[in-house]
């Protein structure tokens, strides 16, 4: 099931996290790709990233302050990843590869959980197999079963687009 929760945050949780991410001190890091296990020749599929969390372990001093605001309003039993996209705009809503954000165990596939929100509205979007396109409207949840493959969609009206992507077994 896809759940789409809208005005996920409070306008002051929302403000002071996008001060935050979007400030001109704040790290992103290049990917050549966006997906990890499904790499393409598409040359505009390149992304910036900002690492919060992967395989169970915290990568970034800036984890509790960004994901803990999100983590409090959810039912998570274990967090498994929590990176920050950054993608800039190509003039083409370039599709990436197809793909599941991590590997899971039989037993984590019927509780695995992935979240995507959104912190500014543009016409970019997140497709889930077999389902419509989502486009990405500011201060908007999207969680969906992790097994289902899903793929971004490049936005074409704003410079950036940004994203905090996580993924978590749910209680």
């Amino acid at each position: 099931m896809i759940e789409i929760k809208k005005n996920f945050l409070s306008s002051k949780e929302y403000k002071d996290l996008f001060k935050i991410i979007s400030s001109n001190y704040f790290q992103y890091y290049v990917k050549p790709y966006q997906t990890k296990h499904t790499k393409t020749k598409n040359k505009q599929e390149h992304l910036l990233q900002h690492i919060l969390m992967s395989g169970e372990s915290i990568n970034s001093d800036w984890f509790r302050k960004i994901v803990i605001p999100f983590a409090l309003k959810l039912s998570i039993e274990k967090m498994i990843y929590a990176r920050l996209n950054l993608t800039i705009n190509q003039n083409k809503p370039h599709a990436c590869a197809w793909h599941t954000d991590f590997k899971m165990t039989d037993e984590e596939k019927s509780r695995a959980v992935t979240a995507v929100y959104y912190f500014n509205t543009c016409n970019g979007a997140t497709e889930i197999k077999g389902h419509k396109k989502i486009k990405s409207v500011k201060n908007q949840m999207i969680m969906f079963p992790s097994k289902l493959p899903h793929r971004a969609i490049q936005q074409t009206d704003t410079t950036f687009r940004w994203v905090l992507n996580f993924g978590f077994i749910s209680r």
